[in-house]
């Protein structure tokens, strides 16, 4: 058995199984629904309400490692509009994911503002506009 017709076998048992427990299988933005139909779709992270707007078909709950990818993907997302059109709505975005990605991990809101304190006593913080040339 070839190597590829092995890595096919493997999807196909990964589809079969995941069929049963999830509504589709993905593997980036490749989504495979369980009838074997592909399509290729834009995975975004969305606010909590926006099931109370659209359409509640149009969205899955992510799993750990998805949720944390897609973290991650939503703070650069958020930084790039936010250098684009300096609008104080993305600084709130961006400190929205950031209390995702800290809650991600266990830490409160309150605890990652003490460390931000902690931090700010120790090495300051950039107020004074300092930049290192090396």
């Amino acid at each position: 058995m070839c190597l590829g017709s092995l890595k096919n076998e493997l999807l196909l048992s990964k589809l079969v199984v995941n069929f049963f427990f999830r509504k589709f299988w993905r593997d980036g933005n490749l989504f495979i629904d369980g009838w074997g139909f592909i399509s290729v779709k834009k995975i975004k992270l969305v606010r909590d309400k926006y099931l109370e707007i659209y359409n509640k078909d149009d969205y899955i709950e992510a799993n750990d490692e998805e949720f944390f990818n897609v973290l991650l993907e939503k703070l650069d997302e958020e930084i790039l509009e936010f250098k684009s059109d300096k609008n104080p709505e993305e600084l709130v975005d961006i400190l929205e994911t950031i209390y995702a990605l800290a809650g991600f991990i266990n830490v409160s809101k309150d605890e990652l503002e003490k460390i931000r304190k902690e931090k700010a006593d120790r090495l300051g913080a950039f107020n004074k506009r300092l930049i290192w040339i090396k």
